[in-house]
């Protein structure tokens, strides 16, 4: 009888795993080509978001033959009515003025990382 008990348990307890079990999966989500053909893959599950408005995100910058990538290191805040922007790791993608919506790249990036965590709700402050 205690045999027949232990074996239905165990029986449950991996029927409730394939039944409850979820998949977690990191997924990069396409931001931006450019002109010269680097393509933009926002890493959504690295991104943080810092009470205040600002926003910490990776972003994976893959050359155009596909041989590589590099990642690049952004943070955007919003403040008085402006998305700023700065890269990091490498301060030529950062806007002259730091504002996101002066470069088609920044504005990108912060548009698909900002639809990541709050969906269609709208934000005048990238436009």
């Amino acid at each position: 009888m205690k045999k027949l008990v232990s074996v239905s348990v165990f029986i449950v307890a991996i029927l409730f795993q394939f039944v409850f079990a979820t998949n977690a999966k990191a997924q990069d989500t396409w931001c931006y080509t450019d002109a010269n053909g680097f393509e933009y893959y926002a890493m959504t599950e690295a991104t943080k978001y810092i009470v205040g408005g600002q926003i910490d995100g990776y972003v994976k910058r893959v050359y155009p033959d596909k041989s590589g990538y590099e990642i690049l290191k952004w943070t955007f805040a919003f403040d008085e009515g402006v998305c700023w922007a700065y890269c990091h790791t490498n301060s030529r993608f950062t806007p002259k003025d730091r504002m996101a919506r002066n470069s088609p790249l920044s504005l990108s990036i912060i548009r698909c990382l900002y639809h990541y965590k709050y969906g269609n709700e709208y934000n005048s402050y990238m436009d």
